[in-house]
């Protein structure tokens, strides 16, 4: 008499291995969507920077927009409304665009600079990236 089938060590076995290799396959996955978001961050800081930098060329007295306090990038802010549609055809938001990933502009020394903000999520979520003007 020949048996037929899988014993219930050979499925646990097999089950156990498929579970260990999805896992890793998720983790991985996740960790390549944050870094591409994180990516995209930077890039958006740099042409939100680059707009800024003509609107400031521009501006007599040259000064950057002013906004007295740390604003939140949204497209519908004051920032948003000095660059586009002349210096950038849209306001980019962040891929998350949900507090705390979100875009900050904060003016200084009254308009004759500026810093940019973002939260990254590959480093913990606490530390960020920061855009400065020259």
């Amino acid at each position: 008499m020949t048996k037929r089938g899988f014993t219930l060590i050979e499925m646990l076995v097999t089950f156990t291995i498929l579970v260990l290799l999805a896992t890793a396959t998720f983790t991985n996955y996740d960790g390549a969507q944050k870094r591409g978001r994180d990516a995209d961050r930077r890039q958006a800081l740099q042409s939100i920077k680059l707009g800024l930098i003509s609107y400031h060329s521009e501006q007599r007295p040259r000064r950057y927009p002013v906004t007295g306090t740390t604003t939140t990038l949204t497209g519908s802010d004051v920032v948003s409304t000095a660059l586009v549609p002349n210096y950038l055809l849209q306001m980019p938001l962040d891929p998350i665009n949900v507090a705390p990933n979100v875009y900050k502009y904060q003016d200084q020394n009254s308009g004759t600079a500026f810093a940019l903000f973002a939260t990254l999520e590959t480093s913990g979520g606490t530390d960020g990236f920061s855009v400065l003007s020259e």
